[in-house]
């Protein structure tokens, strides 16, 4: 059997890396339009190129292009494909509801029946940066064009170890995911309400945290920069597009109140510092970091914004705009990923 991942990103990669273990290396190969991507995954071991491979009969496509911050680039990826009778399309890329069907409708009209000729099947991923890691870890949620397309996805995502959850139709696959972090999004927005609350009226946001928190069924999240990443605020506004709620509407005008609230902390300040660059502690990636966006409005106003991160290097975060602290310099605000104090001298 061989198969072919469809887009080499974050979640891509940990498709092929879980393929790899639990398949014969030179059946997997994969796909990516970045030629950086293609070389460091070459150099990696990985079979990959930046077109659809020739010559080559491919049993299962597996997609992960981003849909952020529209879905030209899975059309894209998914009018390039010539599926055979029997293959397997699944798309693991997070989805708005209704895109399952309407790839369905775009593959029969170059010919392809999707459901008769080939299966057609949706499958979101559920990899949680940074904690975990495993595709294998948690239970997945797949639906599939018709019954015999639901079928053909099971004994596939089976044979590779996944426990899944069933559902009768893509829609309720391609919703689930949304809720999911939809109600993260919620979560955090309600928690950054809480702390610039605590900060206006003098309180300790952790203090109230960690008291809730000792109730057994209750969560109060913590607060960081502000809701960043492409995941979180993409998939809110797919959900809003179908569920038109004015809750999710507040949640995001909740987070950027809370987001303007960290830049007017530092209102009479000269000098900042940014401790934690990353979109997410101990994962190192910037892409959709709302520190960095922190930091290039701080520096708009005027102020000298020093910056540390025990993921990145020097050169790395010079390069992002901002200048290396090395504990030479007096500090008028420190950031700590969403907490903040004044006048203070941090040790090199």
């Amino acid at each position: 059997m061989n198969m072919c991942v469809v887009g080499a990103g974050h979640i891509g990669q940990h498709v092929l890396t879980h393929l790899h273990r639990t398949r014969p290396a030179d059946s997997v190969t994969a796909v990516d339009i970045d030629p950086k991507k293609v070389t460091a995954l070459r150099e990696r071991g990985f079979s990959a190129d930046t077109t659809c491979p020739e010559g080559i009969d491919v049993d299962v496509w597996i997609i992960c292009v981003s849909t952020g911050p529209n879905l030209a680039w899975l059309f894209q990826a998914l009018d390039r494909l010539s599926p055979k009778p029997g293959s397997l399309v699944s798309i693991e890329s997070t989805l708005p509801v209704g895109t399952t069907r309407a790839a369905a409708a775009r593959f029969r009209s170059r010919g392809y029946a999707p459901g008769t000729g080939f299966h057609l099947i949706h499958v979101p991923h559920r990899v949680l940066f940074g904690v975990d890691e495993d595709p294998e870890a948690s239970t997945r949620i797949i639906a599939g064009l018709t019954d015999a397309c639901l079928r053909a996805g099971i004994d596939f995502y089976s044979g590779c170890g996944i426990t899944l959850h069933p559902v009768s139709c893509p829609e309720l696959a391609e919703l689930a995911k949304l809720v999911e972090n939809s109600a993260r999004y919620l979560e955090i927005a309600f928690a950054e309400a809480l702390k610039q609350a605590c900060d206006e009226h003098g309180l300790d946001f952790d203090q109230l945290r960690q008291a809730v928190n000792t109730k057994s069924n209750v969560h109060l999240a913590d607060v960081d920069y502000g809701i960043g990443g492409e995941c979180l605020p993409k998939d809110l506004d797919f959900l809003q597009d179908w569920l038109r709620s004015p809750l999710l509407g507040a949640a995001e005008k909740t987070d950027r109140r809370y987001r303007r609230h960290l830049v007017d902390i530092a209102s009479t300040a000269k000098t900042a510092l940014l401790v934690g660059l990353t979109y997410k502690p101990g994962v190192p990636v910037v892409q959709g970091s709302r520190a960095i966006e922190l930091g290039r409005q701080l520096k708009s106003r005027g102020l000298k914004v020093y910056a540390r991160d025990p993921l990145l290097k020097d050169d790395q975060v010079a390069e992002l705009g901002f200048t290396p602290y090395r504990g030479a310099a007096d500090i008028d605000v420190i950031y700590w990923r969403g907490k903040w104090e004044t006048k203070r001298r941090l040790a090199p």
